[in-house]
């Protein structure tokens, strides 16, 4: 807490002297060098307030890994920022390139970090396991491939990219966003998921063809990987939208809204394919449009129905349990007693106390706290 308070107080002086230096150079004209102040005020200003968000991250067990990460990349990306005020590349003479390859290399750490904080944030979650570890070797392989290639040796007296190193890039930018559609299907991954075998096959296989275009120079595609991603997609939604918790008479709004999203991209599969051979795909684009809309549309009843059932249907996931509120039924004394082997504080009497998840006989979905008389996931009656 007062570390917050210090990040507070830093936050508040450093936009007050931001305020009054950047008046002052307005009013006198002043060097550049009081505008370099302000942006240092500024970067400090925003650098305090995300310390201050991650630090709280850090003080909970749930999140410290993550909260931890984030205060690390804040003053990284800080340091990187004052590099970039105060001209460092000509101090140095490392040449006008230095600036950019600074400035992307903030914006992808930034967005690295972000997904790594996220997996971290969730790795203890129920069935979320798979998809954090999934996405922490993801990070990492991600940032190794956009630091490799954003400083391989420039070519050059513009100090272009190299094609190696474009590259690379590329390849970053193929595996980021495959690899993050591969982590979204995996989360609370069942085997029962059809979906996900087909979506994560396709996934790999899109991948794969990428990474080939990019390493030899395939600049023309007849559809296939476009068509690949779709799929994909598509798993995506539809194992997205099964975590969704809704009571049983109102799952076919999510059965509604799955079958919308495969017309919606099967259509564009086929429109992307047809467009590659100068087709006319004018009613086929509409009637994808449509779809899409339908789509929409189901997305946003998910999400009202959701909200109204929040007093009916509480998360999947179940608190953490250690204290138990008893009576004693010898000396009726009331006590908070440890989960396990306790003993009555009043007259010694001996419990055993066990704590067990309700879960559908059927499929063994957590029902903590379901009111509804069947099982969200697979429809069983479980009263």
């Amino acid at each position: 807490m007062r570390f917050r308070r210090v990040l507070l107080r830093v936050m508040l002086w450093s936009l007050a002297l931001a305020a009054v230096c950047g008046v002052l150079a307005v009013l006198f004209s002043a060097h550049e060098t009081a505008w370099r102040v302000v942006g240092t005020m500024f970067a400090t200003a925003v650098a305090a307030g995300l310390l201050m968000w991650t630090s709280a991250m850090s003080e909970r067990e749930r999140t410290q890994a993550a909260g931890l990460l984030g205060m690390g990349t804040v003053v990284v990306e800080w340091m990187l920022a004052e590099l970039l005020i105060w001209d460092a590349n000509a101090w140095f003479g490392w040449g006008w390139w230095f600036e950019e390859r600074v400035g992307l290399t903030m914006f992808f750490g930034a967005a690295t970090t972000i997904w790594t904080m996220l997996a971290l944030a969730c790795r203890k979650r129920q069935g979320f396991a798979l998809a954090s570890v999934s996405g922490l070797v993801l990070a990492g392989l991600v940032a190794v491939l956009w630091l490799a290639g954003l400083w391989w040796p420039v070519e050059g007296q513009y100090g272009s990219f190299a094609k190696s190193a474009e590259m690379i890039l590329g390849s970053a930018g193929a595996i980021a966003m495959m690899g993050a559609l591969g982590c979204l299907l995996v989360v609370r991954f069942s085997m029962r998921r059809w979906w996900v075998w087909i979506a994560l096959l396709c996934g790999a296989i899109a991948l794969a063809m990428l990474l080939t275009a990019i390493w030899m120079d395939i600049n023309q595609s007849n559809g296939t990987v476009e068509c690949l991603i779709t799929v994909t997609a598509i798993g995506v939604f539809w194992n997205l939208l099964r975590q969704v918790q809704l009571l049983y008479e109102q799952q076919w709004v999510v059965w509604a809204t799955m079958a919308a999203t495969a017309v919606t991209g099967l259509l564009l599969d086929v429109v992307i394919v047809l467009d590659k051979q100068h087709a006319d795909v004018d009613m086929l684009g509409r009637l994808a449009s449509s779809a899409g809309i339908l789509t929409g549309c189901g997305m946003l009843a998910i999400v009202v129905l959701t909200r109204l059932n929040r007093h009916d249907i509480r998360p999947t996931e179940m608190p953490p349990v250690e204290t138990m509120t008893v009576v004693c039924p010898v000396c009726q004394k009331k006590q908070t007693l440890k989960i396990g082997e306790a003993r009555c504080a009043g007259c010694g009497l001996g419990f055993e106390i066990k704590v067990k998840e309700p879960r559908c006989p059927q499929c063994n979905y957590l029902l903590f706290m379901l009111q509804s008389d069947r099982c969200p996931e697979c429809g069983a009656t479980v009263r």
